[in-house]
C-alpha cells in the first residue's frame, strides 16, 4: 500500500512517501526542526532517497540535519547549484580585495585564506565559509591559516566574537571559544565546521529582509554545510534545472524529475571572479526555480511541485495526471504561483488530493487552490494549529487517515 505523509516541521515542511519500492523524503523543513526524531517516532527506517527540491533553509535544512545525525539515507538528491558553488569556491581566482569590496569591508591584515584544491572536500567547505564570513560585518576576523582545520577553527572563534558583540554576551563568547578549541584539538573538523555554519546562518538571518549580502552569505553557507555532510556516504545525485520538460525515470527509481537532469559535477570549474561568484550565490534562492518530481507505480501517483511556476510544462500540454494523484501545492499554496495550477491537467480531479504546507496562518492563499475539490493544510486556518496529513492508496483511490480538510476561504 502506498502512503503519503505531510509532516509540519519547524519553519517548513517535509513530505514522506512510502511504497513497495522504498521510502522517499521530499524536503525536510529547517535546521534543528527535529526531523530525525519525527521519523524515528513514525518508525521510518532506511530512506531510499532524501530529495531537496529547492536549496532554501526551510527545505534543505532538515535533510542536512538527517545527514548530521547519521540517519540511514541511501541516496541524496540535491539541486546542482549547491555543488556548483563549491566548485566555484575551489576555483576562486584569488581576488580577495575585490571580494571584500563587494561587502564594503576591508581585507584583514595578513589575510591568508585556504589554498583551493580539487582533491580535498574540506578545503572547498573552508573556502565557502571564508567567503561567507567576509559578509559578516563586525570585529575584524582572525587571520585564517592555510590548512582547512586551522582555518575553520579560527573562523569559528572570530564569528563567536561577532555574534557575542551583536548580543552583548561576552561570557557566552568565551565559553564558545573554548568549545571551538576543544573540538579542534579533538580533530572535530566536521563538528566545528557545522557550528561555524550555524553562526553564519544566524548572522544572515539577522539581516534585513531582501538584503542581497545576507542572501549571498546564506547561499555560500548552505553549500558549505552540504560539502561537509555529503563527503563519503550517502551517494549524492545533483540535478540541474532545465527549461523544457524531462519525462525520464531516474535510474533504479520510480521517480522522474520533470524539469531537471542529473549532472556530473566532478569536472573542475573554470576560474571564478568575485562578481560571478557573488551573483551565483545570491541566485540560489530565486523564486520559481524549484525542481519538480513525480512518483508513480501504475495505479497512483504523487507530484511534488516545490516553488516552481511549472513554466517548463507549457500552456497547451501541461503536466498530465492519468491516475489518482497527491499534489503538493506550488509554492505551498501562495498567490505568487497562481499561474502554475492551470498547467496541471487531471483526468479525474475528484480523485486527486492537494496539500498546502505552510507554517504561517497569515499567508495569502491562491484562489486556484481554494477551488480544488480535495485539499489539506498543515497549518489549518480554522483550527489555528499544526497538523500532520496522512493519506493511503487502497488500489482504487486515496483515503484520509489523519488531517482535516482545508478551510481556506
Amino acid at each position: 500500500m502506498t502512503q503519503f505523509r505531510a509532516l509540519p516541521v519547524w519553519r517548513g515542511d517535509a513530505f514522506l512517501l512510502r511504497s513497495q519500492r522504498g521510502t522517499y523524503l521530499f524536503d525536510g523543513g529547517d535546521l534543528a526542526g527535529g526531523l530525525p526524531r519525527m521519523l524515528r517516532e513514525r518508525r521510518v527506517g532506511n530512506l531510499r532517497a532524501a530529495v531537496c527540491t529547492f536549496p532554501s533553509p526551510d527545505r534543505l535544512g532538515g535533510i542536512l540535519e538527517l545527514l548530521a545525525d547519521g540517519y540511514p539515507v541511501r541516496e541524496c538528491w540535491l539541486p546542482a547549484r549547491l555543488g556548483v558553488l563549491e566548485g566555484m569556491a575551489r576555483s576562486f581566482n584569488g581576488d580577495w580585495p575585490g571580494w571584500f569590496s563587494l561587502f564594503n569591508a576591508p581585507v584583514p591584515r595578513d589575510f591568508r585564506p585556504p589554498e583551493p584544491t580539487v582533491s580535498d572536500s574540506r578545503v572547498g567547505a573552508a573556502m565557502l565559509m571564508t567567503l561567507a564570513a567576509a559578509g559578516c560585518p563586525g570585529e575584524p576576523l582572525p587571520v585564517p591559516s592555510a590548512g582547512p582545520e586551522a582555518c575553520v577553527a579560527e573562523l569559528f572563534e572570530g564569528l563567536v566574537l561577532r555574534a557575542a558583540a551583536r548580543r552583548g554576551e561576552r561570557g557566552a563568547a568565551r565559553a564558545l571559544q573554548r568549545l571551538g578549541k576543544d573540538l579542534s584539538k579533538a580533530g572535530g573538523f566536521r563538528e566545528q565546521a557545522l557550528l561555524c555554519c550555524s553562526l553564519l546562518l544566524d548572522h544572515a538571518g539577522a539581516g534585513r529582509a531582501g538584503d542581497a549580502d545576507a542572501r549571498v552569505v546564506k547561499g555560500l553557507t548552505l553549500a558549505a554545510m552540504t560539502a561537509v555532510l555529503t563527503t563519503g556516504t550517502p551517494r549524492v545525485r545533483y540535478f540541474r534545472r532545465s527549461h523544457g520538460p524531462q519525462y525520464h525515470l531516474i535510474p533504479r527509481h520510480p521517480v522522474m524529475c520533470l524539469n531537471g537532469t542529473e549532472t556530473d559535477l566532478r569536472e573542475p570549474a573554470p576560474p571564478a571572479d568575485p562578481e560571478h561568484l557573488y551573483r551565483e550565490a545570491g541566485k540560489l534562492f530565486g523564486n520559481g526555480r524549484g525542481l519538480v518530481f513525480q512518483h508513480g507505480d501504475g495505479r497512483c501517483g504523487t507530484l511534488f511541485c516545490s516553488n516552481s511556476r511549472l513554466l517548463f510544462a507549457g500552456t497547451e500540454n501541461g503536466i498530465p495526471l492519468r491516475r489518482p494523484t497527491v499534489i503538493t501545492a506550488p509554492g505551498q499554496g501562495a498567490v505568487s504561483l497562481e499561474e502554475a495550477y492551470a498547467r496541471i491537467r487531471s483526468d479525474a480531479p475528484e480523485k486527486d488530493f492537494w496539500v498546502r504546507a505552510h507554517y504561517s496562518h497569515a499567508r495569502k492563499v491562491s484562489e486556484a487552490y481554494k477551488q480544488l475539490p480535495n485539499r489539506f493544510c498543515l497549518s489549518n486556518p480554522a483550527f489555528r494549529s499544526m497538523q500532520e496529513v496522512v493519506l493511503e492508496f487502497d488500489g482504487d483511490r486515496w483515503h484520509r487517515r489523519a488531517g482535516k480538510f482545508c478551510t481556506c476561504k
